[in-house]
This record gives C-alpha cells, sequence and structure tokens, in this order.
C-alpha cells in the first residue's frame, strides 16, 4: 500500500499521429489553457463538378423542410458538446495506453465543435458525414438537411454566450473563426455568407502558412504557434480556423507563500512520486468554494468548484478525480486500494459523470438548495448525473461544512495530437472520405478530411487560469457521503481540470493531469 493521503476528511476539532509534451521550466503569473486543431482535407479532380449541389439546391431543401427544423438551444448543444468532448478524450487516453511519455492530456471540446460547424454548413444535406456529424458531435438522431438550421442558429447563440461579460477587468473570454482560401480554389457564394452570418469567419487568400499562424497567434494573445506547416499549407484548398482564448483571476487566489513541494503520485510504472509546488487555501464560511462526492460505475469520486473572478462569476474550474487509498497494481502502475480498479480507468469514469452533469437544469436548483440548507428531495439527495446516483454540492457555507482546505498543484503543459483516429473511432469516418462536401465548392463532393490536428497549452498557478484554443480545418486538392464539518482535498495524484461556463454548462477546456511539471524556482 502507498503512503498517501489524498484525501482527507476530518471534524473541525481543532503517430504520424503524434502525441508531444513540452515542458517550460520557468514561469510565474496566470495560469493559461491553449488549445489549436487543424482539419486537413484532400480534394480528387477526378469527379470535379459531379456530385456536388447548387446554392439554389441546397436553399431550397432547407426551406421545404424548414417546418420540420429542430430546435437546439444553448444548454443542450453545451451538453452535446461536453459528451462529444468526453468521448474523444477517452479514445485519445486509449490510445495513449497511459504512455509513460504523457504528462497531460488537454482539449477543447468547444473549439473542435466549433470548427466541425464549419465544416457540417458545407456537408451536403444527404451526405453520410453530414449524419454522423449530427448524430456524434450534436446528438442529433435523423435531423435531415433542416437540422442544419438549428445547429448554425444554437452555435452562433452558444459562442455569443460564452464570451458575454468577457469586458470584465479581471476575465476575458473571446471566440473567433477564419476561413482561408488557396487562390486556386473557389467557394460557392452561400458558404461563404453562411460562414460570414453564422460564425463570423472573413474568407481570406491563403499564399502561406505564415499568414494563418498569425492570425491564430494573433486571436490566442501569442499562446498558440505554429498551428500549421507551410507544405500543409502549399497543398490546402481551405483552412476554417477557430480562434479561442480564455483568462480569468481566482475568485479567492492561492497564497505563493503557501506553496510547497509535496509528493503528487504518478500512474506509470510502479507508481512512485515525484514532488510537485502544490498551491494551498483554506476557504472559510461565506466563500464561493463548492465540492462534491459522488458514485460513477462504483468509484468513489470527488468535486470542487473554484469561481473566477468577475462579476457574475460566470465561470469556475471544475476539477475531480477517485479518492480513497492508493496502491501499486499488480501489473504496475497506480490503482485504488479498496477495489484494485486502474487509477486512470477510475479517473475517466470520474470525468465523465461529472462532465455528464454540467448545465443540466437541477444542477443550479439543488446547489441553490444546498447553499440553503435545504435539499430538493426528501432524502437529502442532490442532483442526479445520468445513470449514477446522486449528486450533492456542499458550500462552504453550508451549516455542517465550516472550512475547505484545497491542495492543488501548479502546472504547465504543452500537447498536441493528431484528432483523426480518435474521430474515426467514435463514428466520424464518412468526413475523411470523398463525396461529402458539395455544399463549399462546385467540386467540393470530392473534399474529405486527410487529418485533424490538435495543440494545447495549459498554465495554472497561484493567480488564476489563462486559456485559449484555435480550432482550424484545413483542405486540400486531393452516492452523495455525509457532508463533514472540515473538508480537505487534496490534489496530489492525477485529476480532471476544465474550465466551465457556469450559465450554458459548456466545458470550455476539459483534461487529465498525470504529471505536473517540475518547477525550478
Amino acid at each position: 500500500m502507498l503512503d498517501n493521503k489524498a484525501l482527507e476528511v476530518q471534524p473541525s476539532s481543532g503517430s504520424a499521429r503524434k502525441h508531444a509534451i513540452t515542458v517550460r521550466r520557468r514561469w510565474f503569473g496566470v495560469g493559461i489553457l491553449l488549445v489549436a486543431v487543424v482539419l486537413i482535407l484532400s480534394l480528387t479532380l477526378t469527379l470535379a463538378g459531379g456530385s456536388s449541389s447548387s446554392p439554389e439546391e441546397q436553399d431550397s431543401s432547407l426551406e421545404v423542410s424548414q417546418e420540420k427544423a429542430l430546435s437546439v438551444d444553448q444548454s443542450v448543444l453545451a451538453q452535446s458538446v461536453n459528451t462529444f468532448g468526453t468521448r474523444v478524450l477517452d479514445q485519445i487516453a486509449a490510445e495513449n495506453n497511459n504512455s509513460p511519455s504523457i504528462d497531460a492530456i488537454f482539449l477543447s471540446p468547444w473549439g473542435i465543435t466549433h470548427a466541425l460547424s464549419m465544416l457540417h454548413e458545407g456537408a451536403s444535406p444527404e451526405s453520410e458525414a453530414r449524419k454522423q456529424l449530427q448524430h456524434v458531435v450534436f446528438n442529433i438522431q435523423n435531423g435531415g438537411s433542416a437540422s442544419n438550421t438549428a445547429i448554425r442558429t444554437a452555435t452562433k447563440a452558444l459562442s455569443s454566450a460564452i464570451i458575454s461579460g468577457s469586458n470584465d477587468i479581471n476575465l476575458t473570454v473571446s471566440d473567433a473563426n477564419s476561413a482561408w482560401v488557396s487562390p486556386s480554389f473557389q467557394l460557392l457564394d452561400s458558404y461563404v455568407d453562411a460562414l460570414k452570418e453564422y460564425y463570423l469567419a472573413e474568407a481570406r487568400p491563403l499564399t502561406s502558412a505564415a499568414e494563418v499562424n498569425s492570425w491564430v497567434e494573433s486571436a490566442t494573445r501569442g499562446k498558440i504557434t505554429n498551428l500549421i506547416d507551410e507544405p500543409t499549407a502549399a497543398s490546402a484548398s481551405l483552412i476554417l480556423v477557430n480562434a479561442i482564448y480564455f483568462k480569468g483571476l481566482w475568485e479567492a487566489p492561492f497564497n505563493v507563500e503557501e506553496t510547497t513541494r509535496q509528493p503528487f503520485y504518478l500512474t506509470q510504472g510502479d507508481g512512485g512520486t515525484v514532488d510537485v509546488p502544490l498551491m494551498y487555501l483554506q476557504y472559510k464560511r461565506g466563500s464561493s468554494v463548492q465540492a462534491a462526492r459522488y458514485k460513477a460505475s462504483e468509484i468513489d469520486c470527488i468535486a470542487v468548484k473554484l469561481d473566477y473572478k468577475m462579476e457574475g462569476q460566470d465561470y469556475y474550474a471544475l476539477l475531480a478525480m477517485p479518492e480513497g487509498a492508493l496502491s501499486s497494481s499488480g501489473n504496475g502502475g497506480l490503482a485504488l486500494q479498496s477495489s484494485g480498479v486502474n487509477y486512470i480507468s477510475a479517473l475517466s469514469s470520474c470525468r465523465a459523470s461529472i462532465l455528464a452533469s454540467l448545465g443540466s437544469a437541477s444542477e443550479s436548483q439543488n446547489v441553490d438548495s444546498v447553499e440553503n440548507g435545504t435539499s430538493s428531495s426528501g432524502s437529502g439527495a442532490g442532483e442526479t448525473i445520468e445513470g449514477e446516483g446522486g449528486l450533492e454540492w456542499i458550500s462552504v457555507g453550508h451549516p455542517d461544512m465550516d472550512t475547505a482546505k484545497i491542495y492543488l498543484p501548479r502546472f504547465e503543459v504543452d500537447y498536441s495530437t493528431s484528432l483523426a483516429p480518435a474521430l474515426a473511432s467514435i463514428g466520424l469516418s464518412s468526413i475523411f472520405t470523398p463525396g461529402n462536401f458539395g455544399g463549399i465548392a462546385q467540386n467540393g463532393g470530392d473534399l474529405a478530411v486527410s487529418d485533424v490536428l490538435h495543440k494545447v497549452y495549459v498554465k495554472v498557478d497561484e493567480q488564476g487560469t489563462e486559456a485559449a484554443a484555435a480550432t482550424g480545418i484545413v483542405m486540400v486538392t486531393s452516492m452523495p457521503l455525509e457532508p463533514p464539518k472540515e473538508l480537505v482535498v487534496r490534489f496530489d495524484r492525477p485529476f480532471m481540470f476544465s474550465v466551465v461556463n457556469k450559465k450554458t454548462g459548456l466545458a470550455l477546456f476539459v483534461g487529465e493531469v498525470y504529471k505536473p511539471e517540475e518547477w525550478e524556482e
């Protein structure tokens, strides 16, 4: 058994698909999270113009089906995005197979979705790619061409919602799109108009990778660089890019003087530990921190919400991990002592369950009822995570919770990967085959995605979190427990970290940290 105190509760008595991690040894200030995605598509000209739909045909199809158009509101779309992000993250984690070379995995589910939304905009009405995008990304079953209207409208509304109030001096959020077109490739006017109206994406001439990278770097405040290379740009017909930037200060910042180097349990090899800078803060009655215990596939999990400082408190950081004593599993690696379950598998279960609860109508209601010392049911249970028993958020203002002590590592991660294998595995195989994108150009029916690149940078410290994401599509020619009086949560083992929009429940960024950066002070 490993000697650990990952969670203490006590009375208040006193590949071609490349995965890469780049370590940055020195940094101070606000945490940063950045993501970049590129979808590379190829187009063959042997069937040029043969299968593409004219703008008139597409408009007519939408108009005829307009009465049956689906209604997708922001919260529903946010939940679909979270579910989609969970599936992609699970697939990437499985591909990594707990590789010792991977210190973290991070994604921007919204960044990927926003880029795929622009791709969906150009999918032919009856194409298999459109059906798969609607089903896998947006959770729409048999929506037909009319669902395009609902998707584009909800996507635009959700984009507006996540940047609402972002002029606050303590918090900044931006979400931008652009389209880069090769001089040898011509888009349909209808597609250009749709990109501009629903995604605020201007069509720009594509002459070099430097132009695209410069736009991305500017949109992400210099945090995402070298998104694509020159060979990719040279062979591209179209590149669709989404860029997200987030910067927020903690409502209650950690005290730098309280940060000390302490052991962090590793999943690789035989477990073991590494010393990392562990931040510490004690939250007293009246603070906004909230914690919850819940079951996920019989795994005991703990989650914590830490608010960012802004009027309306529209964003918070969500952290989660399995709780309980740890041990080395029989075949190496970290495991839960009580059940012997592999720790990373347990972490994935905790992450999936907590993300599934975001944006539900019961979430805000139950949080309010807990803060007021009441509950929405006679049993005292709070919201219900889909398929997983009860979840009750407890604030420090609760009569049974006097204080909460949170220990969280500072960490910094550079992560890059290809998402193509993961997307194909979860049901988006048709976007990688020709004959699906007649709504983009006259010969667009022969376009196909050839790769999806993703790049993430994460930085979290005592002051807060700064985050940015860039997403590009490149097209080329070819059970609640009894609440304690004092809660002590030590994130000294691999954990989930997410930035969540409170109003919509959208997880703007989400990832798992397996080994925080070792600092050089």
